[in-house]
This record gives C-alpha cells, sequence and structure tokens, in this order.
C-alpha cells in the first residue's frame, strides 16, 4: 500500500529522502548515503545508512561493494560498446530471511 493515513479520494504518497557523499581518491572512490522515509516501523522512523566503495580498472571497468545493516551487494560495471553500459550486482540479505540466496540485478542503460 503506497498510501498512508489514506481515506476515500486522498492520496498521500510517502515521502523518501537520500543524501549522499562521495570521494574520488586515485581509482577509488568510497561512498556514504543515508535514506529517510517518512514511514514508521514500530514506532520509529525508517532511517537506512549504506556505506559502500567503487574501484575503476579502466574507463570501461569497474567494481563496487557496499551495504547497510540488512544487505551486502558487490557489482561490476563494463561498456562493451562506446555508449552501451551493462551492470551486474547481487544483493545479500545478512538479516530477514534465511535461506535466501540474495537477489540478482542486470541493467543495460544506454547514454546520449
Amino acid at each position: 500500500d503506497m498510501l498512508l493515513n489514506s481515506s476515500i479520494g486522498e492520496e498521500r504518497l510517502e515521502l523518501n529522502s537520500k543524501i549522499g557523499l562521495a570521494y574520488k581518491i586515485g581509482d577509488w572512490t568510497p561512498v556514504v548515503e543515508v535514506n529517510i522515509r517518512n514511514r514508521k516501523i514500530n514506532e520509529k522512523q525508517d532511517i537506512n545508512f549504506l556505506g559502500g566503495m567503487e574501484c575503476k580498472f579502466s574507463d570501461d571497468i569497474r567494481l563496487w561493494f557496499g551495504g547497510n545493516l540488512n544487505n551486502l551487494s558487490i557489482g561490476a560495471r563494463a561498456y562493451s560498446i562506446e555508449n552501451l553500459q551493462f551492470d551486474y550486482a547481487i544483493r545479500y540479505p545478512i538479516t530477514g530471511m534465511v535461506n535466501i540466496y540474495g537477489s540478482h540485478l542486470l541493467q543495460l542503460t544506454y547514454k546520449f
């Protein structure tokens, strides 16, 4: 349900705010991010802290890893054609559901 405190005829969407910081150090880029959602879980606001690192091996190939208190992720990026970008990542849960092998992301992006 995407509506919060809604009644018939009134729609309110959840507010999601993010702020992040990245700093390039040679071929490495550490990243931190805070994600705040305007929904309450167990009477507490949903605040999520994330961190990670990206390493540039060449103009075409990058590897990243990171996570938060609930998930770990690792991914790679490669450009196979000049403006075509291919990304792959896997996110593995470290809390919550058990016997889960993670979720996969395959992404194809065209830059123009």
